[in-house]
């Protein structure tokens, strides 16, 4: 996919999301500083197993051996990209979705929530994390293009309840969000989507609790235009689907023609999981 073929839409000025970004490159530089400090005391190294790396870098350096694991080898969904046997059927969807109804078309994901992946996902939420939602941006950034998934308007990274974004210094989906944006040349529009109210963790749910957890959470900022967009949605982790889809219904509501999905993960089986 090329960027110059993106047709952008034009908000109006939006006073929260200029505000956002001002918090967020604030946030963002302090991260950074840590890790320029870090290379100039200690050799560079690998973020997720430490091995030494001959050259430092701004976003936080990953060795070959790591990288290997966000590469998709197996066969999987057309629809929600979670690993299939060979030769499954997926016409509509396979076993993991084929029930599912979700207000949005297509997921793309970078691997499965496990082993390494997941730990790269844990650890690009801490505090000092943000080097590395840059760098796993990249990657996922990389996955978009190979997915060839049409043209695309502008992001939407997952949004956080503004009780959440007054205790965490970042939100990790914003970051993965920049770095696509600046790979692709495509718009992020943080503040587009809102959390209208607080929700629960969705880990510890079932997947109906998980349904009424985020049912209606969403809702289209106020002179945001998205009437007749591609928009593609930006989450760390699907599992359910329950939150990106409720993120879908809101944009659809307010006009927006196709809605995709893009994560670092997608969770499978009977494991704890977020989203």
């Amino acid at each position: 996919m090329s960027p110059k073929h993106y047709h952008k839409l034009e908000p109006r000025v939006d006073w929260a999301d200029l505000g956002h970004r001002f918090l967020g490159m604030l946030q963002r530089e302090s991260g950074m500083l840590w890790l320029e400090i870090k290379n100039a005391l200690f050799p560079p190294s690998c973020a997720l197993c430490g091995s030494l790396q001959d050259e430092a870098s701004r976003y936080a350096p990953l060795c070959s051996s790591c990288k290997s694991n966000f590469q998709r080898s197996a066969a999987t969904c057309t629809r929600c990209d979670a690993s299939l046997p060979k030769f499954s059927a997926t016409d509509g969807g396979c076993f993991h979705c084929k029930t599912k109804r979700w207000s949005f078309s297509r997921v793309i994901a970078l691997g499965e929530y496990r082993g390494l992946i997941r730990d790269a996902v844990i650890e690009s939420k801490s505090p000092r994390g943000e080097a590395l939602a840059l760098r796993l941006g990249q990657l996922l950034a990389q996955r978009i293009q190979e997915a060839q998934m049409g043209p695309i308007d502008f992001l939407i990274p997952t949004p956080q309840h503004w009780l959440r974004r007054i205790t965490h210094r970042a939100n990790n989906t914003e970051l993965l969000g920049e770095a696509i944006s600046r790979e692709l040349g495509i718009p992020m529009r943080r503040s587009c989507l809102k959390r209208v109210r607080a929700t629960r963790k969705q880990g510890m749910l079932s997947t109906a609790q998980r349904k009424r957890n985020v049912k209606r959470a969403f809702s289209v900022s106020r002179f945001q235009k998205v009437d007749g967009a591609s928009v593609l949605i930006i989450d760390d982790v699907l599992t359910s689907g329950s939150t990106a889809s409720e993120m879908a219904k809101a944009l659809r509501r307010a006009g927006a023609k196709t809605i995709q999905v893009a994560v670092l993960a997608r969770g499978v089986g009977g494991s704890v999981l977020p989203g």
